[in-house]
């Protein structure tokens, strides 16, 4: 939509138009840019709803926990800042910057493509819940009955769904049986057999 009513017959001069939502996507966008020697100006635009633009105007700082965000090392900034001007316009300037432009002004440095990976995720403390329920008990049919107290205590109701229908739920729930065996069919209740027609 944006380029539709800003950049309308201008696309032959522009490389790639997107949006820049949060500070780590300026890693990507660097890594984008040194990857393709001929992006030479990046336009910088909008309504700016987060720290990317103020992360943008500190590039050239080359601060150290700004490296660490973007997950780059001093000298691939040094190179993009080489290879590339940042111009900040508004909408309304954009066009008129592109078409009077002269690209011929651009210093002919030639770059070559630079590849930088992304760093493989690695974690030596995985994520989990915050808080979590544990049931203690003998056996399973104590167990049934804790469950359900503690649903009935501390779960949350949930939205409808497609038949209007709502549920309790809990999540994060453990339970440890600690005198029966839980594989044991006899440990498990079946509350079906007391039912007089059955047992006939």
């Amino acid at each position: 939509n944006f380029a539709r009513k800003n950049l309308d017959g201008l696309m032959n001069k522009i490389t790639c138009v997107g949006n820049l939502y949060s500070v780590f996507g300026i890693g990507i966008m660097i890594r984008n840019c040194l990857a393709n020697p001929n992006i030479r100006k990046l336009i910088v635009s909008g309504t700016e709803l987060g720290a990317a633009l103020s992360v943008l105007k500190k590039l050239s700082a080359f601060d150290s926990s700004l490296l660490k965000i973007l997950f780059l090392e001093r000298w691939h900034l040094e190179r993009f800042l080489e290879q590339v001007e940042i111009v900040y316009l508004n909408s309304q300037e954009i066009a008129d910057f592109i078409s009077n432009s002269n690209l011929d002004t651009i210093k002919k440095i030639s770059f070559e493509p630079l590849i930088i990976p992304l760093p493989e995720p690695k974690a030596t403390v995985f994520p989990s819940s915050q808080t979590g329920h544990l049931i203690r008990v003998a056996a399973i049919k104590e167990g049934y009955s804790a469950l359900l107290k503690e649903i009935r205590f501390f779960g949350h109701i949930t939205g409808q769904d497609s038949e209007g229908h709502r549920r309790q739920e809990l999540w994060e729930l453990n339970m440890v049986i600690e005198s029966q065996d839980p594989l044991d069919f006899a440990s498990i209740p079946h509350p079906e057999y007391d039912i007089p027609y059955i047992k006939e």
